[in-house]
């Protein structure tokens, strides 16, 4: 089934165009899935988020942020415009030129991680970096 990873994964990099297109991608894909894409967030946003959905969010984050750009991921990522259109705010993607809508933003990546996820136990997410996928 769909999990969040794979739905970001086929947004593509639109999603992190600035820092409020990310945060409603995110809160819009989790409130969409079926338990939540497994986080048990209770729908009530990025504040409920738990140690391990972040350190998976974390793992995805830094495998598509660095590949080279020579890669076929721009082929699998959703238009720009449906994006916009998804998180239903037409105007989302005025700061696409920044990055050509091509590259994950990692300072905007960055940025909502810091900020929305400050509340977090550290130390439990370093720790739930322990699934197969994180090698």
């Amino acid at each position: 089934g769909a999990t969040l990873i794979h739905i970001l994964f086929d947004l593509g990099p639109a999603c992190t165009t600035n820092a409020a297109t990310l945060r409603e991608a995110l809160r819009l894909v989790t409130q969409k899935l079926p338990n939540n894409g497994g986080l048990n967030n209770n729908n009530n946003g990025l504040s409920s988020w738990k140690e391990p959905a972040v350190a998976r969010l974390i793992h995805f984050f830094s495998a598509v942020g660095t590949k080279p750009n020579n890669t076929n991921e721009k082929e699998n990522a959703l238009s720009a415009a449906f994006v916009g259109a998804w998180i239903n705010n037409p105007d989302w993607n005025k700061d696409a030129s920044k990055n050509n809508g091509g590259e994950w933003n990692l300072e905007v990546i960055s940025q909502v991680l810091t900020t929305d996820f400050a509340r977090l136990h550290w130390p439990s997410v370093g720790r739930s970096f322990d699934f197969s996928e994180f090698k």
